[in-house]
C-alpha cells in the first residue's frame, strides 16, 4: 500500500481502516519517497500487488513481474495508470472514493470486495 499520508493532497482520510483491510490481503504500508530509487525498484519488483491513491508513487509498479495495480480515486480520475497497465499487460483495478476536498474517504467494504476480486487467482 503506497501511502500519501505525508503529501499535501490525495491522502486517505481513513487510512488506518484501509490498512486494516489491506493487511488482510498481505499488503504493507510504504512511503517510497523515503527510499533511494534502487530501494524503491527492489520493493516494487517483488510486489504481487500495489494499492494506493492515484499519484506518482504508483509508477514503480511497472517494475513488478505480473504485479496487480489497484488505484484509488477521489474527485478526479486520470486514466494514465490504466493506460500504462493496459500497455504492459498488467492486471488493473480501481475504485472511486468519496472526495473530501483534495483527499479521499475509502469505503472499506467496497475495497474489501475489490481486493478479493482483483487478487483472486
Amino acid at each position: 500500500y503506497v501511502s500519501r499520508s505525508r503529501q499535501s493532497s490525495r491522502r486517505v482520510r481513513n487510512e488506518g481502516e484501509v490498512l486494516s483491510v489491506a493487511r488482510e490481503y498481505g499488503f504493507e504500508s510504504v512511503h517510497p519517497e523515503q527510499w533511494s530509487l534502487d530501494e524503491q525498484l527492489a520493493v516494487f519488483a517483488n510486489a504481487d500487488a500495489v494499492l494506493g491513491p492515484h499519484g506518482a508513487g504508483l509508477l514503480n509498479s511497472i517494475y513488478g513481474d505480473d504485479t496487480t495495480l489497484i488505484e484509488l480515486f477521489g474527485a478526479r480520475t486520470n486514466p494514465c495508470f490504466f493506460a500504462i497497465a493496459e500497455g504492459l499487460g498488467m492486471p488493473y483495478a480501481m475504485t472511486q472514493c468519496e472526495a473530501v476536498k483534495e483527499d479521499l474517504l475509502v469505503d472499506t467494504e467496497r475495497l474489501r470486495k475489490l481486493l478479493a476480486l482483483a487478487l483472486s487467482d
